[in-house]
C-alpha cells in the first residue's frame, strides 16, 4: 500500500482561502470550482502516475483570475489591462520562487533562499492587506490577484515532489518514511575556498567548503560523479575516485590529488606522473614502464620513459580493469588511469558438498597431453582449466576438468556415455566444435584415489575449437564497443544465434546448463565498432550439457533460475539463463533483485538444508515476479517472458528467435 503524501494537504489552505475570497464576492460557482479542483488535484497526486496531471490541476486555479480579468477589474476599479499586467508580474514572481524552492526539494540545502524570501513576503502582504482593508469587495478582488502567484510556485514544487513520490512509493524496498537520510560528502586535499562540483543523480551541486550534504527526498540510492577542480592558479586537482554509488545516510570521502603542480618554465620534468582512480581502498595498481614494474594505490612518479602497461586488479571475485590500459609515457606526462569494476567472476559451481582439488594449471605448459602440446593457460572456470594446445600446427582449446570427490566418478561416466553425441551436436555452425573427449575410467579411478601424477599426465579433458575472437564478456568490458551505436543490435544478434543453437541442442534431448556471456564466443575479434556487423557467434562449453530431465550438477547463481535447486534439467532453464545474459549484455549490470537469495540457496543446498533452500527459492521467485528490468522498451516484453519465475510461462527458444529476427531485420 502506498504511503499517503503530506504535500497535497499542506497546500489545501491555499485552495480554501481562494475559494473563500470568491465566495465573499458572491461568485459561489467559482468558489465551488476551487473546492472541486482541490479534490481532483489530491486524487491525481495519489493515483495518477505522471506528474503532468497534478501539475495542471495545481496550476489551473492560478490562471482563473486571468480569465476573469474583466469581472475583477470592475470590483477593484481598475482597467482589465492593468489587472492582466499585475497578474503577469505576480506570476513571474511566483515562478521565480518555484524554481528556487525546487532545488530545496531536490536536496540542495544551498538553494531556496530567494524562494523562501518571496513566499514570506507574499504571505505577509496578503495577510496585512486583507486584515487592514475593511473586508470590502475591492479587498477580496485584490486578494484574489495577490494569492494567484502561490499557485505558480506550488505547481513547480508539485512536479518534482510527485515524481519523487511515485518513484518512492513503487519501490518494494522503501522505508516507511518519506524523508530519507542524506549522503555526506567530505573533500580532502584541496586548497581552502576552492569550489568543488559534484553531480548526484543528475543534479549538480557546488560548494567551496570541504563538506557537502546532499538529500533528495524519497531517494535511497545516490549515483555521484566528481569533477576535476581547477584553482585560480591553474592548478588541476583530480579525485581519486571519479564516481560511485552511496546509500542514504552514508558518508563519502573524496581525496583530490594535484596533477599539474606549478613549476618554473625553466624546470624540466624528470618523471612521468600516473594518477590511479576508483580502486577499492588498500589495493594497488601494477604498472610496468619500460620494463620497470611499479605499484601504487593513488599517485606514482616514475623516473623512466617508455611503453607502459597497467594490469587488471582482482579483488576477491571482482575484476577492475584500467582505462587506458597501455600507452607510451614521456617525462612531463600526466596519465590518469581510471579503474572500473567490469565483471564479477561467475564460475559455475558444483552442487555437492565435496571440495575441488587445489591445482596449478601452469604445470601442463610445455607438456603433451595425449597428442596435444600445451602452450599456455587461457583461463579457469568453476569446472575446469582452459589451456591452449596445438596438434599438427593447429591450435585448439583444451579444457581439463576439475576433480570433485563428491560425484566425479558418476559425472565422468555420464560424460563418456554422452561424448559421441556431444561431438556430433557440436558440428552445427553456431556451436563451438568439440574434437574429442578424453576420459579413461581406470585412470580416473586411480586419480580419485590420490594419484596426482596421473592427473598431471593424463587428466580428463575436452578438446575444442579455439575461439580467437574471445567472448561477449570481453566485448562487454570494452567501452568502445559497449557505448557504440551498434552494440544493442549486436546483442540481439548474439542472443538470437544462441537461441537457435539452444533450440537445436534441446531438440537433441540436451540442456546446456551454463549459458552466460563468457560462453558466447566470437569467430573473430573486431578491432572497431563498425566491424561488429560482421562478427559471428558460437555457443561454447557443451561439456556442461546434461540430458533433459537429468540431474543438475552445477549452477551459476547469477544466470540460473530459482528452480535449479529443486528440479531436474529442463530447456526452460537455458531460456532463463539466456534472458539474464541478454540483460547483463544490454546494461552492464549484475543486479538481479534475487541474487542474494540465489547465493543463499546455493549455500543451503551444499549444507543439505532443503527447508532453507525452499524458502530462498520462494523469496527469489517473488522478487523476480515484480522486477521491471531497465532495458530498451522494444525488447522488454521478450526479456520479461524469458525471465518469468514460472518455468511454464517462459517463452521458447523458437519464440526468442522469431522476436529478435523482427528487431534485427
Amino acid at each position: 500500500m502506498k504511503m499517503i503524501p503530506k504535500y497535497p494537504f499542506l497546500i489545501f489552505p491555499l485552495f480554501l482561502v481562494t475559494s473563500f475570497y470568491f465566495y465573499q464576492i458572491k461568485m459561489v460557482t467559482v468558489s465551488e470550482i476551487y473546492v472541486s479542483l482541490y479534490i481532483s488535484f489530491l486524487l491525481s497526486y495519489i493515483f495518477v502516475r505522471h506528474w503532468a496531471v497534478p501539475l495542471a490541476l495545481n496550476l489551473l486555479p492560478g490562471l482563473i483570475p486571468a480569465f476573469m480579468a474583466n469581472q475583477l477589474a470592475v470590483l477593484i476599479n481598475q482597467s482589465p489591462q492593468s489587472v492582466l499586467y499585475g497578474f503577469i508580474f505576480l506570476a513571474v514572481i511566483g515562478i521565480v520562487a518555484g524554481f528556487s524552492l525546487r532545488g530545496v526539494f531536490a536536496g540542495d540545502d544551498n538553494a531556496g533562499g530567494v524562494g523562501y524570501f518571496l513566499v514570506m513576503v507574499g504571505v505577509i502582504v496578503n495577510t496585512f492587506y486583507v486584515l487592514g482593508s475593511g473586508f470590502t469587495p475591492t479587498t477580496w478582488g485584490n486578494a484574489i490577484i495577490l494569492v494567484s502567484p502561490f499557485y505558480f510556485t506550488t505547481s513547480l514544487i508539485t512536479q518534482i515532489l510527485h515524481l519523487q513520490y511515485k518513484n518512492y512509493s513503487k519501490s518494494p524496498n522503501r522505508k516507511q518514511t518519506y524523508k530519507t537520510p542524506p549522503v555526506h560528502f567530505t573533500f580532502k586535499g584541496l586548497p581552502p575556498g576552492v569550489q568543488v562540483t559534484i553531480t548526484v543523480n543528475g543534479v549538480t551541486y557546488a560548494t567551496t567548503s570541504d563538506y557537502l550534504r546532499v538529500q533528495q527526498y524519497g531517494v535511497n540510492n545516490y549515483h555521484w560523479v566528481a569533477s576535476d577542480v581547477i584553482t585560480p592558479n591553474n592548478e588541476t586537482y583530480t579525485p581519486d575516485v571519479r564516481e560511485g554509488f552511496a546509500s542514504s545516510g552514508q558518508g563519502v570521502v573524496i581525496n583530490y590529488i594535484l596533477v599539474t603542480p606549478q613549476q618554473s618554465s625553466q624546470q624540466s620534468y624528470q618523471y612521468v606522473t600516473f594518477i590511479i582512480r576508483n580502486l577499492p581502498p588498500s589495493h594497488e595498481a601494477t604498472i610496468t614502464i619500460g620494463g620497470v614494474t611499479y605499484k601504487t594505490s593513488s599517485r606514482l612518479e616514475a623516473t623512466v620513459e617508455g611503453s607502459w602497461v597497467a594490469d587488471d586488479v582482482i579483488v576477491g571475485n571482482k575484476v577492475y580493469k584500467p582505462y587506458p590500459s597501455s600507452g607510451y609515457a614521456r617525462f612531463g606526462d600526466v596519465i590518469i588511469i581510471d579503474y572500473r569494476m567490469v565483471s564479477v567472476h561467475t564460475p559455475s559451481r558444483k552442487l555437492s558438498p565435496g571440495n575441488l582439488q587445489s591445482w596449478d594449471p601452469k604445470v601442463w605448459i610445455g607438456k603433451t597431453l595425449y597428442v596435444y602440446e600445451i602452450k599456455d593457460v587461457i583461463g579457469e572456470g568453476g569446472t575446469g582449466y582452459v589451456l591452449k594446445g596445438e596438434y599438427n600446427g593447429k591450435e585448439v582449446a583444451v579444457k581439463v576438468l576439475k576433480l570433485d570427490h563428491g560425484n566425479a566418478e558418476q559425472f565422468f561416466k555420464e560424460l563418456i556415455k554422452e561424448s559421441s553425441n556431444l561431438v556430433a551436436i557440436s558440428s552445427k555452425p553456431n556451436v563451438v566444435k568439440i574434437y574429442g573427449v578424453y576420459v579413461d575410467e581406470q585412470v580416473l579411478e586411480d586419480i580419485l584415489r590420490g594419484d596426482l601424477e596421473l592427473y598431471k599426465m593424463q587428466p580428463p579433458m575436452i578438446v575444442m575449437e579455439l575461439m580467437k575472437g574471445g567472448s561477449m564478456s570481453d566485448l562487454l568490458n570494452d567501452d568502445s564497443f559497449f557505448y557504440s551505436s551498434k552494440w544493442e543490435k549486436t546483442v540481439y544478434r548474439a542472443i538470437k544465434d544462441m537461441a537457435e543453437a539452444l533450440n537445436f541442442l534441446h531438440s537433441q534431448g540436451y540442456v546446456h546448463m551454463d549459458v552466460k556471456p563468457q560462453n558466447i564466443f566470437l569467430t573473430e575479434r573486431p578491432k572497431q565498432p563498425y566491424e561488429l556487423d560482421n562478427v559471428k557467434f558460437k555457443l561454447g562449453d557443451l561439456g556442461s550439457a546434461v540430458r533433459v530431465n537429468g540431474k543438475i550438477n552445477q549452477v551459476t547463481p547469477l544466470y540460473s533460475p530459482p528452480e535449479v535447486y529443486l528440479g531436474v534439467a529442463k530447456p526452460s532453464i537455458d531460456v532463463f539463463s539466456l534472458g539474464m545474459t541478454m540483460y547483463v549484455l544490454l546494461t552492464r549490470r549484475e543486479d538481479r533483485p534475487d541474487l542474494n537469495d540465489m547465493e543463499d540457496a546455493f549455500n543451503c543446498y551444499v549444507k543439505g538444508d532443503m527447508n532453507c533452500v525452499k524458502l530462498k527459492v520462494e523469496s527469489s521467485k517473488a522478487k523476480l515476479a515484480t522486477w521491471d528490468p531497465n532495458v530498451p522498451d522494444v525488447v522488454k516484453p521478450l526479456l520479461k517472458g524469458m525471465l518469468s519465475p514460472d518455468p511454464s510461462k517462459r517463452v521458447t527458444t523458437k519464440e526468442v528467435v522469431q522476436y529478435l529476427n523482427r528487431l534485427i531485420t
